[in-house]
């Protein structure tokens, strides 16, 4: 239905096929995406994340890597040599230190166990800035979402309530639906 487009659209990344986006003049954009496998680099993880603060402590950096489910002789690994997973980690984590005031994401709960997701909740719950993320991880999206737009029909609309009364709106419609189409094949059945 195009979330992932109209992020790339927010992000510069590529042209809307109408309309047109403006970017406030002190917008720092920081990107996201399922694509993670950039992260090929042969530095370690802690002094990759390190030059990212460099005027923070070793251990506060320690402490960050912990958050993130990076310990002991772990935070010595090169980067290429991380799973899947770990390098969607650092992706995160990189993004976060990155001074951007605008965070763009697209399924930032992918790859990512349970408790590298809690820590990703609670760094973005202490986010000051804006965060326009795409998901479909409930818990996710009802713990981190302050407003919520979906896409249907090729329109971009606002939920107005919670997510859990949005899904029961769905789930009501979903019912009417299947009910007058029995109600049409239990008439055509008649005729």
């Amino acid at each position: 239905s195009g979330k992932t487009t109209l992020l790339r659209c927010l992000a510069g990344r590529m042209a809307p096929l109408a309309g047109a986006v403006h970017q406030g003049v002190r917008t720092v954009i920081g990107w996201y995406d399922q694509e993670v496998a950039a992260l090929d680099s042969t530095r370690q993880l802690f002094e990759d994340v390190h030059d990212l603060v460099p005027r923070w402590e070793d251990q506060r950096v320690r402490d960050l890597l912990a958050g993130f489910l990076f310990r002991g002789d772990r935070i010595r690994t090169r980067i290429c040599d991380l799973s899947g997973g770990e390098k969607a980690k650092l992706a995160l984590l990189r993004l976060i230190l990155s001074g951007a005031n605008l965070l763009l994401l697209d399924e930032p709960t992918n790859h990512l166990d349970l408790h590298s997701r809690a820590a990703l909740e609670e760094a973005l719950l202490s986010f000051p800035e804006t965060i326009v993320f795409i998901s479909h991880d409930r818990y996710f999206i009802e713990r981190v979402a302050e407003r919520i737009f979906y896409l249907e029909d090729g329109q971009v609309r606002e939920l107005i309530g919670s997510y859990p009364e949005y899904r029961e709106v769905l789930r009501e419609r979903r019912n009417r639906e299947a009910r007058a189409l029995e109600e049409e094949r239990e008439r055509n059945r008649k005729a």
